[in-house]
């Protein structure tokens, strides 16, 4: 049996706290470099909703005409600005036993996360997208409170617009920040933003709420009848992503993992 000397246990334990030191040193960096955690995406899409109704105006006013028939907007499926093929997204309808209680996130995994009010006038419209994502818009809504949200959470939202008149603008406020489209252009062929859509960074502040707010913009040229208005397609928010550390940050983490280990193997040396 091998006896160890007062300087060799000195030595020992001052191996020891180092080892104990580097590795804190590595759960920070791994915390800094944004370790496991992956921002929960969530999907919103504006879904025109028509209700059967036998007679044509509603309450069989007009009986002669034909039933309107129960008809949806297509649920649309994948990524937009961000996402990928095959992201799940919530539909919000002008009908409120139909929409969600409990939104879902890209992956169709439970959140926690409500609406309120649940439901909006929504409407449609043609896209030049050919996508459903874009079919159908809510006009001049009353604010949508996202509640259930992490609390003092940075969130990047992605805030869609392309209403059935060309010249539109819109301003919209998440939590005190605002952004303003230009005049809506119903050419576009892809996602450009502050035209067709607006990215916001808000917090979530202390009750863990997004509040949407939109109101028309300036600089319209849209003649009355139709006015300007701020119509919203769709919503996306996350969690804003940590920023990309330093690659000086990755290498310090390895040096810090690497002589983990090799104090380690030196200990086991010197043990046997």
């Amino acid at each position: 049996m091998r006896r160890c000397g007062s300087g060799e246990i000195t030595r020992e334990i001052i191996v020891k706290s180092k080892i104990v030191g580097l590795l804190i040193v590595a759960a920070a960096l791994f915390v800094l470099t944004g370790g496991a955690w992956a921002s929960v995406l969530i999907n919103v899409q504006v879904n025109n909703y028509t209700p059967y109704n036998p007679g044509n105006p509603p309450n069989g006013e007009d009986p002669g005409n034909p039933p309107t028939l129960e008809s949806w907007t297509p649920s649309y499926t994948g990524g937009a600005v961000i996402g990928t093929t095959g992201d799940i997204w919530n539909q919000l309808t002008d009908t409120e036993s139909v929409n969600p209680t409990d939104y879902l996130d890209a992956a169709g995994n439970s959140t926690g996360v409500t609406l309120t009010p649940s439901y909006h006038p929504i409407y449609s419209c043609s896209s030049a997208f050919g996508t459903n994502m874009m079919s159908s818009y809510t006009y001049n809504p009353a604010t949508m409170l996202f509640n259930g949200l992490t609390p003092n959470t940075s969130y990047d939202l992605y805030i869609y617009t392309q209403g059935p008149a060309k010249g539109r603008t819109m301003t919209v406020s998440v939590n005190g920040v605002s952004g303003t489209t230009a005049q809506t252009d119903l050419t576009l062929s892809d996602f450009v933003v502050n035209k067709n859509y607006l990215k916001i960074t808000a917090n979530s502040g202390v009750s863990g709420i997004l509040a949407i707010s939109a109101i028309a913009g300036p600089g319209s040229n849209v003649p009355l009848p139709d006015g300007n208005e701020p119509d919203i397609n769709a919503i996306q928010f996350t969690e804003t992503p940590a920023a990309v550390p330093e690659p000086s940050t990755y290498l310090l983490l390895c040096l810090s993992l690497g002589a983990v280990g090799f104090a380690r193997k030196r200990m086991s040396r010197k043990e046997e």
